[in-house]
């Protein structure tokens, strides 16, 4: 990979910050800065958020999930299988049914009918060191589906899968050539989902995994998933919410009670399509598919920003991306790459159309502009002997403190960038020999 395309990338993720909760600015702070001076604020906040990272505090959660992985795939299932019969072979068979029913193959034999619910399973299953097998040793009284095992260290181990909150039940059924029935069918396979379900992964006693996730669905109305998870002190949440109406989804990322990095991105006026009981999942979809244009058109404002430790934000807006995405689309079509007019037209419909704007320390200072103008690249012809140039539109920085604009290729592949990027190489290794599993799958990364 160059290491031209990559930095870019990476340094997004590390200065795109929103803060959501109210700070007060401080104004000794407030400073416009130069193009050179932005390159290390920049990599300054990216040096601050690497050395947050500390190996040793996630060692022991690493070596846990490593060992559960390598009996997960390298111990025998026949004993779970027998547990749930005909039930398992259902399941586990579905990709396969649908990748065959896809290409006009048969289908695999399936059976008529499964339903699954943790209050139906409600068992524990136990790693065999002798037989190198998974074997069913009891059930559970927690409606709970539960995973032993030994680790190399001799820690009693335990994977925990569970629900909590009202139930839903989803359904998919389907006939004999594949296609989807709306009433009775050939094949039914449901599922009862509880409002939350939770995973976590224990060492004698000591938690040191967590997931979480939630969900609200109602049919024509909306979605809510929301998903938490945990390794050792490492967290992540995401936060997603579609309506008929308005979309919002908002990402957090701490290091122990360390706020890194937060991001949302917001639709507040849109308009989406509710599937009704007489249709079936492909009908409904090829209305979005006959409605596309339509939809886009009344898609509204757009809002959308990013926060690494509440010293960098970058910020976007769109006013109307119905609006948007006509003129967009329109200059797109009439786009020539060897006429510069119409990839003028072309950059001029993004940047009115699109704001992007960094700023430092919460302030209202843009310390930079996210534009699209007109690139060249010039290139000589063997067939014809001749020199050709071609017009494309290229994303570049803009520095107001300096007026001067850099293409991101040109900015991020120069000092002190290209310093920083053994440093985050050496950061990515170090947590990839953490794992001798994922060591032996990927080995060391070189950018």
């Amino acid at each position: 990979m160059k290491k031209s395309n990559f930095l870019p990338i990476i340094l997004l993720a590390f200065v795109s910050v929103y803060f959501f909760a109210c700070k007060d600015k401080s104004k000794s702070n407030e400073k416009e800065y130069s193009s050179e001076e932005n390159k290390n604020k920049l990599v300054e906040v990216a040096n601050k958020v690497m050395s947050k990272f500390q190996t040793a505090d996630q060692q022991e959660a690493i070596d846990l999930i490593d060992g559960l992985c390598e009996k997960f795939d390298g111990y025998s299932w026949d004993g779970v299988e027998d547990y749930f019969e005909n039930r398992y072979d259902a399941v586990f068979a579905m990709p396969r049914y649908l990748s065959d029913v896809a290409h006009g193959h048969r289908k695999p034999a399936l059976i008529g009918s499964y339903t699954f619910s943790f209050s139906g399973e409600s068992v524990i299953f136990e790693a065999n060191e002798q037989t190198k097998s998974w074997e069913k040793v009891g059930t559970t009284s927690d409606n709970s589906i539960i995973l032993r095992c030994t680790d190399k260290n001799g820690k009693k181990c335990e994977a925990k899968v569970w629900g909590e909150g009202t139930t839903k039940n989803y359904a998919y059924a389907w006939y004999e050539d594949g296609t989807e029935a709306l009433r009775g069918g050939d094949y039914r396979i449901e599922a009862e989902v509880p409002e939350k379900i939770y995973f976590t992964l224990t060492a004698d006693g000591k938690e040191y995994a967590r997931f979480l996730f939630s969900q609200d669905m109602q049919l024509n109305n909306h979605a809510y998933f929301s998903v938490n998870a945990s390794v050792a002190n490492l967290n992540w949440t995401v936060d997603t919410k579609i309506n008929l109406k308005n979309v919002s989804a908002v990402y957090t990322f701490n290091y122990g009670s360390e706020h890194l990095i937060s991001a949302f991105v917001k639709l507040p006026s849109l308009s989406l399509i509710g599937k009704s009981d007489d249709q079936t999942f492909e009908e409904w979809y090829e209305l979005y598919e006959d409605q596309y244009e339509d939809l886009i058109s009344k898609v509204g404002q757009a809002d959308m920003a990013v926060d690494i430790i509440n010293e960098v934000q970058l910020k976007g807006y769109v006013k109307n991306v119905g609006q948007a995405y006509s003129d967009i689309q329109k200059r797109s079509e009439n786009y020539d790459d060897e006429d510069k007019a119409s990839c003028d037209r072309l950059c001029n419909a993004i940047n009115s159309n699109i704001d992007m704007k960094l700023y430092y320390d919460n302030t209202d200072i843009v310390q930079a502009q996210v534009l699209t103008q007109t690139a060249v690249d010039e290139w000589y012809s063997y067939y014809d002997n001749k020199t050709h140039i071609d017009y494309y539109p290229e994303q570049v920085l803009y520095f107001p403190n300096d007026n001067t604009t850099y293409a991101f290729e040109t900015y991020f592949d120069s000092k002190p960038f290209t310093d920083l990027q053994y440093t985050l190489e050496d950061l990515i290794n170090k947590y990839i020999r953490l794992s001798p599993m994922l060591f032996d799958e990927v080995g060391e990364v070189e950018f």
